[in-house]
C-alpha cells in the first residue's frame, strides 16, 4: 500500500534530524520502501511517499525517530484506482443526449496525467 508520512518536526529540532539522518541514514525496515519526499518551504514538515505491506511495518522506523518528529500517516493511492474503489464511481451516468455532468469525472476527461514519479531515489537525496 502507499502511505503519504507527514513528519512534522518539534521545535529546534532540525538540525539534529539532518544530524541523525547524515550519519544513520532513514533507518526503514525491510518491508518498507521509500519513494520521494519534499519539504515545506519553512521546514517544518517533510512528505514522503512510502510503500509499505500496512500502517504497522512503519512503527519500527517511527520509533528511531519519535524523539524529533511527530508522524501524521495518510494511506494513499493514485486517483484513477480511489475514482474506481469510492462513491464516485456509483454516480448515474450521464447519457449523450444529456447535459454535461459537472462531476470530478467529467472534469477530468481530456486533462493531460501528471507525470509518474520516480519509485525510489537514493537514500542521500532526502532528509528523514
Amino acid at each position: 500500500m502507499l502511505v503519504m508520512v507527514i513528519e512534522r518536526f518539534e521545535p529546534g529540532s532540525l538540525s539534529a534530524v539532518h544530524q541523525r539522518f547524515t550519519e544513520k541514514g532513514r533507518m526503514l525496515p525491510k518491508p518498507v520502501e521509500y519513494i520521494n519526499s519534499w519539504m515545506s518551504t519553512d521546514g517544518s514538515r517533510c512528505y514522503q511517499l512510502m510503500e509499505a505491506p500496512d500502517e504497522r511495518s512503519l512503527q519500527p522506523w517511527m520509533e528511531q525517530w519519535s524523539d524529533l518528529v511527530r508522524f501524521e500517516i495518510v494511506p494513499s493511492c493514485d486517483p484513477p484506482i480511489f475514482m474506481s474503489r469510492s462513491a464516485w464511481n456509483t454516480q448515474p451516468r450521464v447519457s449523450s443526449l444529456s447535459a454535461p455532468s459537472p462531476t470530478l469525472t467529467g472534469h477530468l476527461r481530456g486533462r493531460p496525467r501528471s507525470p509518474r514519479l520516480p519509485r525510489r531515489l537514493p537514500a542521500t537525496e532526502s532528509h528523514s
